[in-house]
């Protein structure tokens, strides 16, 4: 779908006609197209201008990488998906190799920092599930792994 935008110019100016036939300062858009405004001074001196709004792919989708370092070296230090688009619901767990749950969140933005109670972990494989939805769409399970560097 494609999002309101609203077109206004920089300046302020006494009269405004737009190619949709508006004759406001402002136009809120719903499509993309060519757009223009032809605007008119204090001094009866006009210009015309135009637009191309055009519609832009957004990436969208869960990529989790497979391998982090949780060294506080300020790269790679949590362990945690990249969510790209609007989820409504989101529930993600990290297993060792027992299959116990040593991380799980409802939140995409919170990470994993290879720690279990507080201990560290050592390096090693551990597994993933993730459920999410996005608006609109059908439930999605993911699953994987990740390599635990030290």
């Amino acid at each position: 779908s494609f999002s309101e935008i609203v077109l206004k110019p920089t300046h302020t100016y006494s009269d405004y006609l737009w190619s949709n036939g508006q004759k406001g300062n402002a136009i809120t858009i719903t499509q993309p197209g060519l757009y223009w405004l032809q605007a008119t001074n204090g001094n009866r001196c006009s210009g015309k201008d135009s637009i191309m709004v055009v519609r832009k792919d957004c990436m969208k989708g869960v990529f989790v990488p497979t391998a982090f370092s949780p060294n506080l070296d300020g790269k790679n230090d949590l362990f945690k998906p990249f969510v790209f688009g609007s989820v409504t619901t989101f529930e993600w767990s990290v297993h060792n190799r027992y299959g116990q749950i040593v991380f799980s969140s409802n939140n995409p933005s919170r990470g994993w920092d290879g720690k279990v109670k507080g201990v560290l972990q050592n390096s090693g494989a551990f597994t993933w599930t993730c459920r999410y939805q996005f608006a609109g769409e059908a439930v999605q399970v993911k699953a994987g792994s990740v390599v635990l560097v030290r």
